[in-house]
């Protein structure tokens, strides 16, 4: 997968400028849901390699920015739940769009050194 639009602008963002991401494909078929009791279900999820400066978002269907940018933020702010990343995903988006998303992501205390 190539990267992403404004993958470079949100890495530098959260002060993992030096970083690289990778999008491995996950086939559906081998993510099991337990609470479904059943396989074929859609995944997203991320890993961070600080020794290596990859980030890794595992994917088993079509990503864009919001998902980029939450699997960011989870990783460097693992204990925010999901709702609360999806909120601060769709303002710094607009933010990003107004010019002015550094200055939220200073406000909310969002980067690496945070």
């Amino acid at each position: 997968m190539r990267a992403m639009p404004y993958q470079r602008f949100w890495l530098k963002l959260l002060g993992l400028g030096e970083y690289h991401i990778c999008y491995p494909k996950v086939n559906p078929r081998t993510v099991f849901d337990a609470e479904k009791g059943r396989t074929n279900n859609s995944f997203i999820g991320s890993l961070i390699e600080h020794g290596v400066e990859l980030v890794s978002i595992l994917h088993s269907r079509g990503i864009g920015e919001p998902e980029v940018l939450h699997e960011l933020i989870e990783l460097l702010h693992p204990s925010l739940p999901h709702q609360k990343i999806d909120i601060i995903c769709d303002e710094l988006i607009a933010a990003r769009g107004r010019g002015n998303a550094k200055e939220l992501v200073v406000c909310l205390g969002l980067g690496l050194r945070g």
